[in-house]
């Protein structure tokens, strides 16, 4: 959960300026200062998928008029007022650690297109390993009103591999790449989105197709990623209180041609996933260890039912997870999972728990390969301080 600092909103003042004799002849003068856009969030979460982490973010919503005297610095008026937005982001954990700023200019040269520079640093701790990277990305978009966006990506990213544990067990796909690796990519994602509400959807549906192709701007490997994804909301009950029971059915799947590095690929399992596995703990393993080293072929989808359990915040879930990710175009094992679970949506325990939801979910496998990773309870709690 976050909590949010920012400056109290600032009031209008209004005078009257006479012009004339006559009681009407008077000018209307307004002078309005501008509510604080700036933003500090502090806050955490811990997961299943990631650990715990702290969060300290700092945003700012109406970036880059240069200061035109002295006054402007002093008195919080300077480089503020044309609209872009900033972002610096600070994020410690025990399992990653990140660090990045954002910026992003909504209106190019007074036309309807989107650009964002983001540079990043982050490291993860695997079971096995460790992974840096340290990297930059840019992004042109385009909405197009009032469903349909595009956006054309552009990624150069050094990633290390390090603090290799036990190498003589290890894949030899992870002790090949230990060090520095370069890797550049160039490609788009179109995406069609008309659910109902960006919290909790009950009807409509988000789609979307994306493509990379990495090496575009040289680096060390070269291959094409292409995704699809669908998620599809449909409300099956409304009850009184205008509380709704929703189906989601959701389906992912992703296509590498090349020689992708194993960092680079797909894996399966845990929260957004299949849910009654292992975080990463679905598909192709290697080695002595049979350490996970992804998949070239992925193929993951559910069906869900969200339901109210008190008032229109505690939620409960009911849902079947199923899929695969595999080495080349196959399904050798199609895992299957079933489980339920508890939704805590923004303002069920109060204001003070910001506006991050909670997720618990027990996920049982029906189906599963005998390499697989289980994990009964996988969930995504919110802290604040």
């Amino acid at each position: 959960m976050r909590s949010t600092a920012s400056a109290p909103p600032s009031s209008t003042d209004v005078r009257l300026t006479p012009l004339g004799d006559q009681p009407d002849e008077r000018e209307v003068l307004i002078e309005v200062v501008e509510q604080s856009t700036s933003r500090i969030l502090v806050g955490g979460a811990v997961t299943s998928n990631s650990g715990i982490m702290g969060n300290l973010t700092y945003e700012q919503d109406n970036l880059t008029a240069l200061p035109s005297r002295l006054s402007d610095i002093t008195e919080g008026r300077a480089f503020i007022g044309a609209g872009q937005k900033l972002r610096l982001n600070l994020e410690p954990g025990t399992q990653v650690s990140r660090a990045s700023v954002d910026f992003v200019e909504p209106w190019v040269f007074d036309q309807p297109y989107s650009v964002g520079i983001s540079a990043y640093v982050s490291d993860r701790l695997r079971d096995q390993y460790s992974e840096g990277k340290a990297g930059g990305r840019v992004w042109v978009g385009k909405t197009f009103i009032p469903h349909w966006s595009v956006k054309l990506n552009f990624r150069g990213e050094d990633v290390q591999i390090h603090d290799v544990d036990n190498e003589i067990d290890r894949s030899p796909q992870i002790v090949g790449l230990e060090g520095h690796n370069t890797v550049t990519s160039a490609g788009f994602e179109v995406r069609r989105n008309t659910t109902d509400s960006p919290i909790l959807p009950s009807q409509g549906s988000i789609l979307a197709l994306s493509y990379d192709y990495a090496g575009a701007m040289g680096g060390d490997f070269r291959f094409h990623r292409l995704g699809l994804s669908a998620d599809l909301f449909h409300m099956v009950y409304e009850d009184l209180l205008d509380r709704k029971t929703t189906l989601r059915y959701h389906a992912n799947v992703g296509y590498i041609s090349g020689e992708a590095p194993f960092f680079e690929r797909f894996y399966g399992g845990g929260l957004g996933s299949i849910r009654g596995f292992r975080y990463r703990g679905v598909g192709p393993r290697s080695g002595a260890a049979e350490d996970p080293v992804g998949g070239d072929f992925l193929l993951v989808g559910g069906v869900e039912l969200n339901f109210p359990l008190w008032e229109n915040s505690l939620r409960g879930v009911v849902f079947v997870d199923a899929g695969t990710v595999e080495p080349r175009v196959q399904v050798s094992t199609m895992r299957l999972s079933v489980g339920l679970g508890i939704r805590w949506t923004p303002g069920f325990l109060g204001p003070m728990l910001g506006q991050v939801p909670i997720a618990l979910d027990f996920g049982v496998p029906v189906i599963k390969n005998d390499q697989d990773d289980i994990q009964i309870f996988s969930f995504s709690l919110g802290l604040v301080r």
